[in-house]
């Protein structure tokens, strides 16, 4: 099978990822990033988060006909925001199926403009595929029929074999996550409730408490190692999906269990489907009820060694249902079967 695969070429991120799973099933697949075509791709890339005009698509149609001439059994768009209706059909035009794989949520506005190039046209694809349930809802005034969801993608076995080596829990609390505004409002209580945390992540100089507080955030970790690492040196991680995004999952939440370390994570759905509370996993409902499991899990550092390794259990035995490996192959084999 020839695939064309549509996304970020980043090595650390799951677009790549997924990238590699898809090569190694089906060997002859080739990739294109968009964004790194040119320095125009580049800038519209840039400016479409705030201006994003239909002409854009006419720009992307050019470029991308130069890149993308000839014919694939399966075009594989992973979250990609700059291409229309017209690249959309020309990418029809030259393959037997596409599918688009969304991690986002484009149907909130909490990425500006981002997404109306592209959203509008969801329905011309052979499948879309959602990271997160809320989104089968959320498409149902665009017209979707053909979705489905599957868990986030997580590296199961490359972090397992990162997570050998002991490591000391210098931390009472790990966060990886980009700056949001109930993020926010987590690390005020936490700093005032004198936990000791660090953070990790994007935009967090954006808040009010950064300069303050510097020593306790670091930027975003681009290398698997160190990201294990930092993971594992918490006694708990917690896991705050965004609200603005109206998210109820996230990578994190297989992750940090994956690893080694207690997973502390907001009552959800999804969350209470694939965990049980006070066993595998600790969920809260507020802030407040967040801190007040904090504490009472820090005295009893033997529960959250029992917690965690229940929910490291857990990820393995659940290991094939959130495989994107065994997930994406089911998905490619049906949709060539229809």
């Amino acid at each position: 099978m020839k695939i064309l695969f549509i996304g970020d070429d980043q090595k650390i991120g799951y677009s790549y990822y997924q990238f590699k799973i898809l090569k190694k099933i089906y060997k002859d697949v080739e990739i294109i990033n968009l964004k790194k075509i040119n320095n125009i791709c580049f800038l519209l890339n840039k400016i479409s988060w705030h201006l994003n005009f239909k002409f854009y698509d006419l720009i992307i149609l050019f470029f991308l006909k130069n890149k993308a001439n000839q014919m694939y059994d399966l075009i594989y768009v992973n979250n990609e925001t700059l291409i229309g209706e017209k690249s959309i059909y020309y990418l029809k035009k030259i393959s037997k199926k596409i599918i688009y794989y969304c991690t986002d949520n484009p149907f909130k506005n909490g990425d500006n403009k981002r997404w109306d190039l592209v959203k509008s046209h969801f329905d011309l694809f052979d499948m879309m595929i959602f990271m997160q349930k809320n989104r089968l809802i959320d498409s149902a005034s665009y017209g979707i029929k053909n979705k489905i969801w599957i868990p986030p993608t997580i590296k199961i076995n490359e972090f397992k074999k990162l997570s050998q080596k002991k490591i000391k829990k210098k931390y009472d609390i790990i966060i990886i996550s980009t700056y949001r505004s109930e993020r926010e409002l987590l690390i005020k209580k936490l700093l005032k409730n004198k936990l000791n945390i660090q953070v990790h992540g994007d935009h967090w100089e954006r808040s009010e408490i950064y300069t303050k507080n510097r020593s306790i955030f670091f930027s975003k970790i681009v290398n698997d190692n160190k990201y294990v690492e930092t993971l594992r040196s918490g006694k708990m991680s917690i896991c705050l999906p965004s609200f603005e995004n109206n998210d109820d999952i996230t990578h994190r939440s297989f992750e940090i269990p994956l690893v080694g370390t207690m997973l502390l994570a907001k009552k959800t759905k999804t969350h209470e489907e694939f965990f049980k509370n006070n066993f595998e996993a600790v969920f809260f409902n507020t802030l407040n009820d967040c801190i007040k499991k904090c504490h009472h899990l820090l005295k009893n550092e033997v529960k959250i060694k029992k917690i965690t390794e229940q929910g490291s259990k857990k990820i393995n035995s659940i290991s094939n249902i959130i495989s994107f490996e065994i997930n994406i192959k089911k998905i490619i084999s049906n949709l060539f079967l229809n």
